[in-house]
């Protein structure tokens, strides 16, 4: 290859890796909400700024009935239990690329995308994994989880999340004899996500183990945090058990225990949603037995639930917090007997930062964060080809007399 011509592929890959780096931390971040419209029962999503005065970013879109939100691939999954269907919103231009039918009966707690082409999704009272074909809508069962248990055991599979090349699956064992509330013991399923495998959590013991909580059921949305890889669980089961939010150790796959423990009393009866905003620190929320609510604290795995109450909602249960590191802002759900939408809360003081509501259409049952990837400008190209052209140009060498 001519050097010229070598040189002008090297400088077009720089520039172009320049460009997509760009693309990826200028992109820009927006809230997702769903909600249940109270007097049709129709799911509605909406797209919210992140930053003040968090103005609306699109029009209500209406989605299935009961919507959970995921967000991977560019692309939003929106999840109906009601409806046992998923669908995929393409995030600029607000709507529905595609709908996939998931077999009846299947309501399910979680999708998890783990590639292009492939989700798992956890339904309900099933010991198995159900595989989806994003390209062909094909539903396969998949990845069962039964040599995960001693007996014949009928599980609830919750939320999953994906790290890496791990996808980890709440296993809520449904043997309590209280109805749709998790029992001991609370564990986690590792699943290879490239093979589908089951990964042995302690090689030590005989056969396949998961990951043994010391709390109770698993519930809500599971968290990873990269700078310790911890991977933070809200193991809290039921009313005045032994529950709390755990910390699970991503290298040996080990539960290092709870680092908050509904045990100590300052989580009143359960335990509910929360998020970490350093690997320390975060904020939950808990209900307490007289009527199902929210109770937004800030806490610390040093000292503990900080006792200032920041923020209630009744009768409402938080389906989440959501922490966007951009901006510093805890975004938390608001509903029950409140307006119903979304409040910010400064994340290092805990300073409530919206003067009113966000108001959207009805009490949240999901939030999330997005990204939306700009395409390159006009500008943005002819920068990158003024770049090129004035590195590839043919050096002028002096002439031999």
């Amino acid at each position: 290859m001519h050097p010229t011509g070598y040189r002008a592929g090297v400088v077009l890959f720089v520039a172009l890796s320049i460009l997509a780096a760009a693309q990826t931390a200028f992109a820009a971040r927006r809230l997702a909400v769903a909600w249940e419209h109270s007097a049709s029962g129709t799911g509605m999503i909406q797209a919210l700024a992140t930053q003040a005065p968090w103005d609306d970013a699109s029009e209500p879109l209406e989605v299935g009935s009961n919507p959970i939100l995921r967000f991977a691939q560019r692309r939003l999954y929106v999840l109906s239990p009601t409806d046992d269907s998923l669908q995929i919103v393409d995030p600029e231009l607000w709507t529905i690329e595609r709908t996939y039918a998931l077999p009846a009966g299947t309501a399910p707690t979680d999708v998890a995308v783990v590639d292009a082409q492939t989700a798992y999704v956890s339904p309900n009272n099933s010991n198995q994994l159900l595989r989806l074909d994003l390209d062909s809508g094909d539903v396969t069962p998949d990845v069962d989880l039964s040599p995960l248990f001693d007996g014949d055991v009928t599980t609830d599979l919750g939320t999953m999340i994906v790290h890496e090349d791990r996808l980890f699956v709440q296993i809520q064992f449904a043997t309590s004899t209280t109805p749709g509330v998790p029992s001991l013991p609370g564990s986690l399923a590792v699943v290879d996500r490239t093979t589908g495998q089951l990964v042995d959590a302690d090689p030590v013991l005989p056969g396949t183990q998961p990951i043994e909580l010391a709390g109770t059921g698993p519930k809500f949305k599971m968290q990873v945090v990269p700078a310790t890889e911890e991977l933070f669980v809200s193991a809290t089961g039921a009313f005045f058990d032994e529950g709390g939010i755990e910390v699970i150790d991503l290298k040996t796959l080990a539960s290092e225990g709870l680092i908050i423990a509904e045990a100590d009393g300052n989580t009143a009866a359960d335990l509910s949603a929360f998020v970490m905003v350093t690997p320390d620190d975060g904020f939950l929320t808990f209900s307490t037995d007289f009527a199902t609510s929210s109770h937004l604290h800030q806490f610390s795995r040093v000292s503990g639930v900080d006792p200032l109450e920041l923020h209630v909602s009744v009768p409402y249960l938080a389906p989440g917090l959501v922490y966007d590191e951009r901006t510093g802002q805890v975004f938390v759900p608001q509903g029950g007997f409140s307006p119903a939408g979304i409040q910010v809360f400064d994340a290092a003081s805990g300073l409530q930062l919206t003067p009113d509501v966000i108001a959207v259409g009805g009490d949240p049952t999901d939030l999330v964060l997005y990204s939306v990837v700009p395409e390159p400008g006009l500008s943005t190209m002819i920068f990158c080809l003024a770049l090129i052209a004035c590195l590839v140009r043919p050096s002028r060498r002096p002439l031999r007399r």
